[in-house]
């Protein structure tokens, strides 16, 4: 919460982390990822991944903590993680009974242009 209150307002966490919180993958880098609007200075201690957008369906709380969707978060963690491991992630969301594809293709509609 804190890293996320540092770039606040608008600020979610993320990526690696946002997964963790869902239940979906344990993480543990030290960093701390939150994905933020517009340009902001890098926090030692947070990896900032800033968006020049972030859409009110990419948003949710865990917990009172702003994260990023599961959809986004499926979606933020196809850079960073190897296909195997991504495999993992979204067989973890199925088994959860969390998953929506929908909700991804909607994520992946709106961010053309990323991989």
């Amino acid at each position: 919460m804190a890293a996320v209150l540092r770039y606040a307002p608008g600020a979610v966490l993320s990526h690696r982390d946002a997964a963790a919180l869902h239940g979906l993958r344990p993480n543990s880098r030290r960093d701390i990822d939150v994905t933020a609007l517009a340009r902001r200075r890098q926090i030692a201690g947070i990896t900032l991944h800033q968006v020049r957008s972030l859409h009110l369906d990419d948003c949710a709380q865990v917990d009172g903590i702003p994260v990023t969707s599961i959809a986004r978060t499926l979606f933020d963690l196809a850079e960073p993680l190897r296909r195997r491991d991504l495999a993992r992630v979204f067989d973890e969301a199925e088994r959860l009974r969390i998953f929506d594809l929908r909700a991804v293709e909607e994520v992946c509609e709106r961010n053309r242009g990323r991989r």
